[in-house]
């Protein structure tokens, strides 16, 4: 079934069996119907490359044959490191309080999704990793469609609760005397597609900006979800190495990752590309 685009490894995991410069529409079109728009909504494509160079050169490779690629933030960045900013983090203090991505930081927890701030956040989100955590750095995949099947069996007020309008913070997309607030549902759909948002420090941020307080039925109902998010019947958990890229659906997957330690130098390193 896989052969002539994809080897099977183990359940999650695959190898390329096509040279990426051989990549055609039809092969990208199967990866996203088979793996990426049903089931369990992700992959994992090893052997990308061993050195930084040729795996950072094969990832942009392959996103320019996947699909079409959107801005990470207002200066129209296509293809995003997520790293630790060693320098931002040591200025972050209290009296020097600097807004980091959650990208620029090694901080656990925070299962989300990506784009939030957008009208419409990416559909897919690629990662591939170019230098790993000596410790900690797991990748956490948290499953929508099991948190909304236990929501409409125990507590559908709660996924009433999600599918209103919250704030969102428009954080890294706007410019001054912009519209730094966005209104939408952390659940919806549409067509019948579910499309899920989620990133709670940017809305709890949103609110503060507007001067306002989360109304308390809002507050209960992300502290809900992030108890689902967090259950470990509702996750997969893994460790990507260098030179494996991982493919998720960003609407239907909601993803973080455990602490990792820092370095002088080193650290953990991923590429991210949103595709829409």
């Amino acid at each position: 079934m896989y052969n002539k685009i994809l080897i099977k490894k183990n359940k999650y995991c695959f190898e390329l069996n096509k040279n990426i410069d051989n990549l055609n529409f039809s092969d990208t079109k199967f990866i996203k119907e088979k793996f990426l728009n049903k089931k369990d909504y992700f992959l994992i494509i090893k052997n990308f490359g061993k050195t930084s160079k040729e795996i950072k050169d094969n990832i942009i490779n392959f996103s320019q044959k996947f699909g079409k690629i959107i801005s990470q933030d207002k200066y129209d960045k296509k293809f995003v490191e997520i790293t630790p900013d060693i320098k931002k983090i040591n200025k972050n203090k209290p009296k020097n309080k600097i807004k980091l991505r959650y990208h620029q930081t090694n901080s656990g927890g925070y299962i989300h999704s990506d784009g939030p701030q957008l009208s419409r956040p990416p559909k897919f989100v690629l990662m591939g990793c170019i230098k790993q955590a000596s410790k900690g750095g797991y990748s956490i995949l948290s499953s929508i469609d099991k948190i909304i099947n236990e929501l409409k069996k125990k507590d559908k007020k709660i996924l009433s609760t999600l599918k209103k309008k919250f704030l969102f913070e428009r954080r890294g997309f706007y410019f001054e005397n912009q519209k730094k607030i966005l209104k939408k549902p952390v659940i919806e759909t549409y067509n019948k597609e579910i499309k899920f948002r989620y990133l709670r420090s940017y809305m709890e941020e949103a609110y503060r900006i507007s001067s306002k307080d989360m109304p308390a039925s809002q507050v209960n109902a992300i502290n809900k979800l992030d108890k689902l998010l967090s259950k470990k019947k509702n996750q997969y958990k893994f460790k990507l190495n260098a030179g494996d890229m991982l493919l998720i659906n960003n609407h239907r997957l909601a993803h973080g990752r455990s602490a990792f330690d820092l370095t002088n130098n080193n650290n953990r390193s991923l590429i991210r590309v949103w595709f829409k």
